[in-house]
């Protein structure tokens, strides 16, 4: 994971996971790279989440959940999200078509509910 994070880019930015990529050393790199850590806390047998882990966790999860709907619409509606460019550029401009016809359905979504 120290590979994908960029201290110049991601400085000070949040970074958000499944309870599986939590480790003592994925927060050491976080740390030492100056990334929030908003990673699920997992509990493990004999040794539940406190309370107040689950409230954080539950907090963690709605930023995710709104990211993943995103994914997941894009997977789901867009051709699974196969690129076939073969440079840099043309996937980058693939990417901004994506998302923005993902914003452009969002939009439609939103009108209809405020219509409602």
């Amino acid at each position: 994971m120290e590979e994908l994070l960029d201290s110049r880019e991601d400085g000070g930015q949040p970074v958000h996971a499944d309870s599986a990529y939590r480790s003592e050393a994925i927060e050491e790199v976080c740390r030492r790279k100056n990334i929030e850590s908003c990673i699920h806390e997992k509990g493990y047998r004999g040794k539940p989440l406190t309370r107040r882990q689950q409230q954080r966790n539950k907090k963690r999860s709605k930023t995710r959940a709104r990211i993943e709907h995103i994914f997941g619409f894009i997977t789901n509606s867009m051709n699974k999200m196969y690129l076939r460019q073969r440079n840099f550029i043309r996937n980058q401009a693939a990417i901004g078509l994506m998302n923005l016809t993902y914003n452009l359905f969002r939009l439609v979504q939103l009108k209809v509910e405020l219509r409602s």
